[in-house]
């Protein structure tokens, strides 16, 4: 392993290139906007049901939201209240889970776009 002084660190930035790398913001305004959208997108059931987990996930944030609409009609065994909390969290587990992938999509791409055309026009 190499250990590196903070002298060295504008060159390491460098890389072996010798072009220099930008660093990139986290939340780019673009990059967001479309995650954002794509986040509601991807609740289609057929796009959960590629991933196991958060499908199971989705199938329970259904059936819990279910159980909120049977509550609120007086015919269900919980509070109302209760109930929705539980399901406002699954679907917000969800609509955070897509938002991390089509973020993580989205700077793959903007990176690889970079990599493609590097001059930047």
């Amino acid at each position: 392993m190499v250990f590196h002084s903070r002298q060295d660190l504008p060159q390491l930035a460098q890389g072996r290139s010798g072009i220099s790398r930008q660093a990139r913001p986290l939340f780019e305004p673009d990059i967001v906007r479309r995650a954002v959208s794509d986040s509601f997108r991807k609740l289609n059931p057929l796009h959960q049901l590629r991933n196991p987990v958060m499908f199971t996930v989705w199938i329970c944030s259904a059936f819990t939201t279910g159980l909120w609409v049977q509550a609120l009609s007086g015919h269900g065994g919980g509070r109302p209240g209760f109930i929705l909390a539980i399901a406002l969290w699954l679907w917000f587990t969800l609509l955070f889970a897509n938002f991390a992938e089509a973020m993580a999509e989205g700077r793959g791409k903007a990176q690889a776009d970079s990599c493609a055309n590097p001059s930047g026009t």
